[in-house]
């Protein structure tokens, strides 16, 4: 049986990603992030404007998103975050601004959901979604881990929401990523060091 070459390269991009997290000052990249994130949706909704930003509770080799959530409500922005279901389908909670992100049902399924649930088509209410991923090429192809919770998701999302991708340094791929018919593009991604990269034409 031929492997499919999707594992064998997410095997090897959770290897890196283990050795690049471990080299980074995790507080320090998630300050950077929320800014750089915030200035995006700032710059996406005009001076002033408020709006619903989709985010996620980040695993531990992951770019750190706690500070992130902290800056959107901070800044008058609504935050849901993905409440993973029994068919790895995502719901969404509207978070509440002040508690710790950790206490939202994240990708893993675990914690407690103190948010209004939003259902499968919450995601349709975010004026901008963030996600996570393993890597990202130029035509905005993302490689996740491999569940298709946000493929599904994606499918779901508003037209004409932007949808970025949150990576380490280094995790942006020059050379082309395995693409299937269902996996949809983002539209850009952003690092701690080197900010908001734009992947494809109409983000």
């Amino acid at each position: 049986m031929t492997a499919d070459p999707k594992a064998t390269l997410r095997s090897d991009l959770r290897a890196t990603r283990r050795e690049i997290a471990a080299g980074r000052d995790r507080e320090a990249d998630a300050r950077r992030l929320a800014g750089h994130v915030l200035a995006l949706v700032s710059q996406r909704v005009g001076p002033g404007r408020v709006c619903r930003v989709a985010a996620y509770v980040a695993l531990p080799t992951e770019p750190p998103t706690d500070r992130l959530v902290e800056a959107l409500e901070a800044a008058g922005h609504e935050v849901i975050l993905p409440v993973m279901l029994t068919d790895k389908a995502l719901d969404w909670t509207l978070h509440t601004p002040g508690a710790p992100a950790s206490a939202a049902a994240g990708r893993s399924g675990h914690g407690t959901v103190d948010g209004l649930r939003l259902g499968r088509d919450g995601i349709a209410t975010a004026d901008v979604v963030v996600t996570p991923g393993l890597a990202v090429d130029r035509e905005g192809t993302r490689l996740g881990q491999g569940g298709g919770s946000y493929d599904r998701a994606l499918a779901r999302r508003r037209v004409g929401a932007l949808v970025i991708t949150l990576l380490h340094d280094g995790e942006l791929s020059e050379t082309p990523l395995p693409r299937h018919p269902h996996d949809l593009p983002v539209d850009g991604v952003v690092t701690a060091d080197g900010g908001w990269v734009r992947c494809r034409p109409s983000a």
